[in-house]
C-alpha cells in the first residue's frame, strides 16, 4: 500500500468540501457548535481558501490507490504582538487534518505532515503549528506522535451557561 500526497487540484473542490463536513460530523461529537451542514463545510473551506491566497499556504490530499483518503491544509500566520522574537513571528499552521476512518492508522497522517513541512521550510518557515480539540482523543493521540510538542493550553469559559 503507497500513499501518495499531492498538493490539491481545483477538481478536487468536491471531495474536500465532503471531507471538512465528515470533519465537522467527528468534531460535533465532542463540540455541538460544529456546523454539520454540506454549506457550512462549503464556506469553511472557501474561507481556507482565501487564507491561502492572501497569506501563503497549501492545500494537500492523500491518496491510496488513487482514492482521496485525507487532505490537510496549511497557512502561513504570523503571531500577533511583539513578544515573539521577529524571526520566530512567521510559522505555518496546519488549520485541517483528516484521515477517512477506513485509512486511519495506516501513516496517512504522518505522509500529509511531512509534506506539510517540507513546504513550510521552503516557505522560509521553520515552525508548525497544530490545534486539536482538548477532548479529541485521535488529535491527542497523533499529533506528539508526529513530534508536535504542547506549546500552548487554551482555556474556555461558557458565558451562556
Amino acid at each position: 500500500m503507497k500513499i501518495v500526497v499531492r498538493e490539491a487540484r481545483p477538481d478536487d473542490r468536491d471531495f474536500l468540501v465532503e471531507f471538512n463536513l465528515a470533519l465537522n460530523i467527528h468534531e460535533y461529537e465532542m463540540r455541538k457548535d460544529r456546523d454539520t451542514s454540506l454549506e457550512g463545510a462549503d464556506a469553511h473551506l472557501k474561507s481556507l481558501e482565501e487564507e491561502i491566497r492572501h497569506h501563503g499556504g497549501f492545500i494537500l490530499i492523500a491518496e491510496i490507490d488513487r482514492r482521496p483518503v485525507g487532505f490537510l491544509i496549511g497557512i502561513r500566520e504570523i503571531e500577533p504582538g511583539h513578544f515573539v522574537v521577529e524571526e520566530e513571528r512567521s510559522y505555518g499552521c496546519i488549520t485541517d487534518l483528516y484521515v477517512t476512518e477506513e485509512a486511519r492508522g495506516k501513516g496517512v497522517s504522518r505522509a500529509l505532515t511531512e509534506k506539510a513541512f517540507r513546504l513550510f521550510r521552503a516557505m522560509g518557515l521553520n515552525r508548525a503549528l497544530v490545534t486539536g480539540l482538548a477532548s479529541n482523543p485521535l488529535a491527542e493521540a497523533t499529533y506528539p506522535a508526529l513530534g508536535f510538542k504542547l506549546l500552548y493550553n487554551t482555556y474556555e469559559m461558557r458565558l451562556d451557561d
